[in-house]
């Protein structure tokens, strides 16, 4: 993992959590943090931000330790995942992950891969409309090799009663994305962010008419002759591309208070 790999992504922001109250929020748990909020092109809050660690050592221990538990003064629980620097060259490596337990949320699914393998970067679980788990999600790895450890190691390893089915998804280069509305961060400070492409594939995603698929008792590649579970895996890919937009974070001007930071 990079040195400099020390800025996370946090969403799922209530309405009052400003820079300050999240500052707070982590002071109170022993660390120091700088908060950018983020907005978008129409001035409404974005619901994520993103938090500078001191280190790389430092930002991990916090996806470890902090992550998925609960926001002090709030009923919300963190929720963290690295960042991506617009300007990095860095290319991920992930893994879909089938045949979850309905239990395992973001958090879990990140610290099941994160403790072994360090190149690991975030993990994302899909949800329903109605917040119920679709039983499948994403592992997101730096190191390629790490990657195809996991998918041999971890591969029909039994999870939470249920032997988790893994996949490797396409790899998407960082250097070519691009931003497609203005977005006002920490203050008085203009830049772009890949916002409304979130926004719209959660609202895509809800719109399917999904279910879990059922376990299939095979090594490494997931296959089966069934439509619906066809259907859903290339949904599931187009859902991965575009929620990893959402954690990209947008190019740094010289005026910023933040450091030039790769994911």
């Amino acid at each position: 993992m990079a040195t400099d790999d020390r800025l996370l992504w946090m969403g799922d922001l209530e309405p009052h959590m400003d820079a300050l109250f999240i500052e707070n929020a982590f002071r109170q748990l022993g660390q120091s943090v700088n908060v950018r909020m983020a907005v978008d092109r129409n001035g409404n809050a974005a619901r994520y931000c993103f938090i500078e660690m001191p280190d790389s050592a430092t930002a991990r221990r916090a996806m470890l330790t902090i992550n998925g538990t609960d926001i002090p003064n709030s009923k919300t629980k963190f929720n963290l995942s690295y960042a991506n620097n617009s300007n990095s060259n860095l290319v991920e490596y992930s893994l879909f992950v089938n045949n979850l337990s309905s239990q395992i949320n973001d958090a879990e699914l990140y610290q099941i891969f994160g403790k072994k393998f360090i190149s690991c970067r975030g993990a994302k679980v899909y949800k329903g409309p109605d917040g119920r788990s679709r039983c499948m999600g994403f592992v997101r790895f730096s190191n390629e090799t790490e990657q195809q450890q996991a998918l041999v190691e971890m591969n029909r390893k039994l999870i939470r009663g249920k032997k988790i089915m893994l996949r490797i998804a396409p790899v998407k280069p960082r250097a070519r994305q691009v931003n497609r509305c203005t977005t006002t961060v920490e203050p008085s400070i203009s830049q772009t962010y890949h916002y409304d492409h979130f926004r719209q594939a959660m609202q895509a995603w809800h719109g399917l008419n999904v279910s879990c698929p059922p376990f299939v008792d095979q090594i490494v590649e997931y296959e089966t002759s069934t439509k619906d579970t066809k259907d859903l895996m290339r949904s599931s890919e187009e859902l991965y591309m575009a929620l990893e937009q959402a954690h990209w974070y947008p190019k740094i001007s010289s005026n910023s208070s933040f450091k030039q930071l790769s994911r």
